[in-house]
């Protein structure tokens, strides 16, 4: 299957590359696959556009454990990888804005701040809750670390007030809610799953 640049996709079907075009994180590398959902001869039909590999040495890298896609700006996706980086991608330009060591061990998870495309948060197998700012990045802000280094495995804004995210622990029942402007202590924890674990924290656009 021959890559395409996004160019090259719009010139071929004759129209703007589709706003859906998703990147696929179930790929077993450090990189991250753009495609684009069409319609051929009345078929839907999905094919890959670009595949993006900031490896330079080797075509095989850590594996990726989660994406997300900035809102704000579609130009630009996160990944986080268990060889503890992320990695934030320009598909404008189809390669890595920046890479960074995101985490002590394993990054689980990675999200953009809603409303903007410069701050974005991860978890991981550290047990920490980390932001970062992309026009500042020789610094990160630990807004909360588990007891023991237990891992955190997803993460999750708020979207209608950003100053709030949720994350849950590896093979935890409960939800930790923290507040950006006070670090540390969180303003709950919700414990619904007495009997399981929770694997997802994500948020209604109203409510948390």
């Amino acid at each position: 299957h021959q890559l395409m640049s996004p160019q090259e996709w719009m010139e071929r079907h004759g129209t703007a590359a589709p706003a859906a075009a998703v990147p696929s994180a179930a790929t077993a590398q450090d990189a991250a696959a753009a495609t684009a959902a069409g319609d051929a001869e009345g078929a839907a039909a999905v094919e890959m556009i670009a595949l993006l590999n900031n490896n330079k040495n080797s075509e095989y890298c850590a594996p990726l454990t989660s994406f997300d896609w900035n809102e704000t700006d579609p130009s630009l996706i996160g990944t986080s990888s268990i060889d503890t980086t992320c990695t934030i991608w320009d598909l404008s330009k189809m390669q890595a804005k920046t890479q960074l060591i995101a985490h002590d061990k394993e990054a689980f998870d990675v999200a953009f701040r809603p409303g903007g495309n410069h701050v974005f948060a991860t978890v991981g197998n550290d047990g920490s809750l980390r932001i970062f700012d992309l026009r500042d990045m020789e610094h990160s802000h630990i807004v909360y670390e588990t007891a023991n280094s237990v891992p955190l495995l997803r993460l999750g804004w708020n979207k209608q007030d950003s100053h709030y995210v949720a994350a849950i622990e590896l093979n935890g029942s409960s939800t930790i809610i923290m507040d950006c402007r006070a670090p540390h202590v969180p303003v709950a924890v919700l414990d619904g799953h007495k009997t399981s674990c929770a694997n997802a924290c994500p948020t209604r656009p109203l409510v948390m």
